[in-house]
């Protein structure tokens, strides 16, 4: 979706991600204040939770005031890679004997 307020209408949950091409991956795209998440977009949400996979940039695609805020979940969800690394790797190690 391109258009932000039709995207954040009422949103529950905001997965913030900057993607890119495979040839422009890791390059830093043009971006534009505007194209930033901060409070006054987020203000249409129905109080989303707010979710990044990391690494973020911050104040370029998530401003401070929402990275910091009690309504992102980006370092719990962060935690939760911990377990799914591990679970990958117990299988893997299973499988190996």
């Amino acid at each position: 979706m391109h258009n932000h307020q039709e995207a954040l209408q009422s949103a529950d949950f905001v997965y913030v991600k900057n993607w890119s091409s495979y040839n422009g991956y890791g390059k830093m795209p043009t971006v534009t204040e505007d194209w930033m998440l901060n409070n006054e977009k987020m203000a249409i949400t129905n109080n989303a939770k707010i979710m990044h996979c990391l690494p973020v940039r911050r104040n370029v695609e998530l401003s401070d005031e929402l990275l910091d805020s009690t309504n992102s979940i980006v370092t719990q969800q962060a935690a939760n890679r911990v377990w799914s690394a591990q679970v990958v790797l117990s299988n893997i190690l299973k499988a190996m004997k």
